[in-house]
């Protein structure tokens, strides 16, 4: 993630926000060949594949724009989430 002379910013914290949601899904830590969280657990919205993925893209500019854009796929995949009763 961080390399000599590269700029430090808000999508280094998207990084670290799309490892910390992997780990939190998966129990494992996304390093090399990782797989989509839905492959682990059938039960996570595929649209979460995509978040992670974006968020832990190598180059910063392939990341999310910011922690907004993040948040509200975010929100969708739980918006689409089954209800269930408590």
């Amino acid at each position: 993630q961080f390399q000599d002379g590269a700029t430090i910013d808000r999508r280094t914290d998207l990084y670290a926000l799309g490892v910390v949601l992997y780990e939190l899904l998966t129990g494992q830590r996304p390093r090399g060949n990782w797989k989509p969280p839905s492959t682990l657990d059938p039960a996570i919205d595929p649209l979460i594949d995509g978040l992670v993925s974006r968020a832990l893209e190598p180059r910063p500019e392939d990341r999310q724009e910011s922690v907004e854009e993040f948040r509200a796929v975010l929100l969708e995949s739980l918006d689409r989430a089954p209800q269930t009763p408590h």
